[in-house]
Parts: structure tokens; C-alpha cells; sequence
């Protein structure tokens, strides 16, 4: 055992010294393969103490899509950028190579990201930019470096401003801040004053607004002299509200939530008021259903939930003790503690006796009752049996997947997979498993990770120590080692 234990120490050390070489042999047989990320790190239910995480050293590697290592999983970080294009740090230094191997970013640089089709530096607290052939075309000259797909915002000592992708200022950096994420007009701020700047710089609107209420969607809120204007973010263009909303939400089916004086309403995207702001506002629940969802919305009057449309008529009776908003024609509703389902003229179609309830999606949802868990169709049918576990984090683990089309289930402290019939499709054996993404999902067994494919067929042994994510591009998994190189061997607390 001892043998052994120092066999696998000397190689690590042998290939953390080899460059790149490695990679080279194999060409032909991976050159075509879309490859996924090795991430090593701790997991997040390990039982490791806090002086005993500090000790462990994480490494990064690569495996294809069919689980063969390409890249060992003995570098200090990994990103994959492209098939073709791997960052990877090395000590404190960070380069880049190709799925050759050959070194396409020299092994200098403080930081390293990804950003659209730029790779952004970081060398002697200076930020700048290269392209993805790994020449320079912003220079190393910023304190901060905030980039989108056709400019960056940039920071130089305290003051803001904002140059397009080949490093030329568009906007002088002299502001307090700037904002110009997914608009046609850049938001300035000097001297607590707003304005705000075409896409070529150009002052279109004077730096006048005392406040800034709100900047998602498609319109900025401000106050000025105790009045609220809308700012149009395609077109800069300027509209006044009657009143000041101290508080306005997210623009859904073109309404948004209007909060004045602890009373809330809907308007619409020129500001005008479309549901009268007589309700109460609650800030506090926990799924707030005061958006418009399939043409209605959600409000409360003295504890009484209802809906109202898009006209401010009220459809549906406030005379529940809560309710969810519309999903695939029905909603959610709370009364004398049980949960149930109405359509859209309030007629009750499933019936108020479950302990909990989820959102439609693809023509199903989970229900809990008795503690235990199931899924059921828009008829109120059980698609399965009330007899699955829960689970701390239940509304997200048990969804029903609609591109995968399996959801994760819990029995008897073990996990696997049913289908939209509710047919047990992967056998419920598993320690834990994640939700299946591109085909794929972790799953554990023995307190050690790998992927199964939707017929349960490993794709990779199960030899990891976690997962920390899956996406289109990249598996991150787990492995662990101490500061001398040795494998980390603990027990797992898992869910």
C-alpha cells in the first residue's frame, strides 16, 4: 500500500513538470470529440473541518464526451473556452493552449478570463484584453475591466467610462459610473446627477435625474423634482409618470409593478397605470406572484389573494390565503392550509388537499402530501404514487425536465430517475444525483461521482470525489489531494 501511495505521489509531480506533450499523442483519436472540464475542489457537504480544507489542493484536467481523460486533472485551474482553445493556470500563472497541446498564450499572466470572443488578462493589477490568437489588441492599462460583446466598461483609479472592443474610448473616463449592459444608450453618473450617452458617445440626455429607480428590461426609471420619467433604453426617449414609484418591478407581458406608499398596481411601459394602486404589497413572500403571468396577476387586499387582469378588472375573488401565479392555464392557491388548483375563470379544477404544491411545466407538477412526494397531470391524475421522498431543496430537484424529459426521485434514501409516465426509467440506487443536462447526469455511489446517460449507462466510471456543475460545454468534477500530493480519503454527509 505504501508502493502504491508513493507511485501515484511521483507521478503527479512527474506530470505537473511536463509541459504539454502529453496532449500531442493523441491527435488523430480526439481531434474531433467535443471535450468537458475537470474541475477538483472541495465538495460542498464534505466533512472536512475548515483547517483541514485550507490544506487541499485542487487540480484540473479534461475528459471528452465519452469520459476519456485528455487533460489530467493536475493543473490549478481550467477553462474551457473552446474545443480548441483551453486556459489553464500553472502555479500562479495563467496561459493557454490548443487540443494540441502547443502553446497558443504564454504562461505569464496574474488572471485569465473568458469573455464573448475576447480573453481578458490580468498582469501587475492591470487588466487588459487579447484575442482568442492570443495577441493584444487592448493594452494592460486598467484598474477594472468589465466587458460585453462590443465594449467594455473601464476603471481608472475611482472614475468610470467605457471604449469599444478594440480599446477605443467612447465614453471619457471621468464618470462615477457607468452602465450600458444589453442598451442602445450608455447611463452616466457625475456629481450624483444622471444622464445618459448615445452608442457613439454623444450626450443625449443632459445629467439631470437626482435618483435612479430602476435599469432591467427595456426601460430606466429616475426621479426628478419629485416626479418619475421613464427613459426608453432603445431610443433614449423620455416619458413622465404621474406620481413617484419608489419601487417598480420587472416589466412582464409589458406590465410592471408599481409600489407607492405601501400600495401596488401595475403600469404599463409608458408609465401609465393599467391596475389601480390600491393593493397591499407584500415583500416578503416567498414566490411572489404580483407579475402578470397568462395575462393576470396576482394581488392582496388585507391578507385575501385574487387576480386581475390586464385591464385592473378583478376575475378572480380575493378570497384566498395565497396564491402562485398562472403556469400552463392554472394556478396554485392557498386556503385553510391546503393547496389546489383554478383555471382562469377560479373554478376549482384540482382540489384544495395537498400540503404543497409546484408549477405546470409540460403538463405536470409535484405535490406533496403526507410528507411525501408525486407527481400529477392537469386533471388532478397521479402520474405516480405520493411516495417519494422530500428533500431540502424540493422544488428544484424534482422538476420534470422538459428537453431530458426524467426527474430525479428519492426513495428509501437512495435516487434515480422516472419519465413523464412515471415509469422508474434509472434504477433508484443512488447515493445522490444532479438533474440531466445535454444528455448527461452526475450521480454517486460510495461517496465517489461519475455520469450516467439517460439509459443509465455510465459514461465515466464513478471515481470522482463530487460534481459541482454540467452544461453544454463543460462537466466540473471533484478530485482531491493534500498539500503533499496524496489523495484526500473522507466520508461524505450526503442529502
Amino acid at each position: 500500500m505504501c508502493s502504491l501511495i508513493i507511485l501515484v505521489f511521483l507521478s503527479c509531480v512527474l506530470i505537473y513538470k511536463v509541459d504539454f506533450s502529453f496532449i500531442k499523442g493523441r491527435k488523430e483519436k480526439n481531434q474531433n470529440k467535443m471535450v468537458y472540464v475537470l474541475k477538483n475542489s472541495v465538495h460542498k457537504n464534505s466533512s472536512l473541518k475548515d483547517e483541514e480544507k485550507d490544506s487541499i489542493i485542487n487540480k484540473y484536467g479534461l475528459i471528452d464526451k465519452n469520459g476519456k481523460e485528455l487533460i489530467p486533472p493536475f493543473y490549478d485551474d481550467l477553462t474551457l473556452v473552446s474545443e480548441n482553445l483551453i486556459l489553464l493556470k500553472l502555479g500562479n500563472k495563467w496561459g493557454a493552449v490548443d487540443k494540441k497541446g502547443r502553446q497558443i498564450i504564454p504562461f505569464k499572466y496574474d488572471e485569465m478570463t473568458d469573455s464573448y470572443d475576447r480573453i481578458l488578462i490580468k498582469l501587475n493589477n492591470k487588466w487588459g484584453a487579447l484575442n482568442r490568437k492570443g495577441n493584444e489588441i487592448i493594452a494592460l492599462h486598467y484598474d477594472e475591466f468589465e466587458y460585453y460583446k462590443d465594449f467594455a466598461e473601464v476603471r481608472i483609479n475611482n472614475k468610470w467610462g467605457i471604449i469599444n472592443k478594440f480599446g477605443k474610448e467612447i465614453v471619457p473616463v471621468k464618470y462615477d459610473l457607468v452602465d450600458g449592459n444589453n442598451s442602445n444608450i450608455f447611463l452616466l453618473k457625475l456629481n450624483r446627477k444622471y444622464g445618459f450617452a448615445d452608442k457613439k458617445g454623444k450626450i443625449i440626455i443632459p445629467l439631470k435625474y437626482d435618483e435612479c429607480l430602476y435599469n432591467e428590461d427595456e426601460n430606466y426609471g429616475f426621479t426628478f423634482n419629485d416626479k418619475l420619467y421613464w427613459i426608453d433604453k432603445k431610443n433614449g426617449k423620455e416619458s413622465k409618470s404621474s406620481k413617484v414609484q419608489y419601487k417598480i418591478g420587472l416589466f412582464n407581458e409589458g406590465k410592471a409593478l408599481a409600489v407607492y406608499d405601501d400600495k401596488c398596481g401595475f403600469v404599463n411601459k409608458k408609465g401609465k397605470e393599467v391596475v389601480p394602486l390600491e393593493y397591499d404589497y407584500d415583500e416578503g413572500v416567498r414566490y411572489d406572484p404580483q407579475f402578470f403571468s397568462e395575462g393576470l396577476a396576482g394581488v392582496n387586499k388585507e391578507g385575501k389573494w385574487g387576480f386581475v387582469d390586464g385591464h385592473g378588472k378583478e376575475v378572480i375573488a380575493l378570497k384566498y390565503d395565497y396564491v402562485h401565479h398562472f403556469s400552463e392555464n392554472l394556478a396554485a392557491v392557498y386556503y385553510d392550509q391546503k393547496w389546489g388548483f383554478i383555471d382562469k375563470k377560479g373554478k376549482v379544477v384540482i382540489p384544495i388537499k395537498y400540503d404543497y404544491v409546484g408549477h405546470f411545466y409540460n403538463g405536470m407538477t409535484r405535490v406533496e402530501l403526507g410528507g411525501k412526494i408525486g407527481f400529477i397531470d392537469k386533471k388532478g391524475i397521479e402520474i405516480t404514487p405520493i411516495k417519494y421522498q422530500n428533500t431540502f431543496f424540493w422544488a428544484d430537484e424534482c422538476r420534470m425536465d422538459s428537453e431530458e424529459g426524467l426527474a430525479p426521485v428519492k426513495l428509501n434514501k437512495k435516487w434515480g430517475f422516472i419519465d413523464k409516465t412515471g415509469k422508474e426509467v434509472i434504477a433508484i440506487k443512488y447515493d445522490a444525483v444532479e438533474q440531466f443536462s445535454n444528455g448527461r447526469a452526475g450521480v454517486c455511489l460510495k461517496n465517489k461521482w461519475g455520469f450516467i446517460d439517460k439509459k443509465g449507462k455510465e459514461i465515466t466510471s464513478i471515481k470522482y470525489d463530487g460534481l459541482e456543475d454540467f452544461n453544454n460545454e463543460a462537466a466540473i468534477v471533484i478530485i482531491r489531494y493534500n498539500k503533499y500530493g496524496f489523495p484526500v480519503l473522507e466520508h461524505l454527509q450526503l442529502p
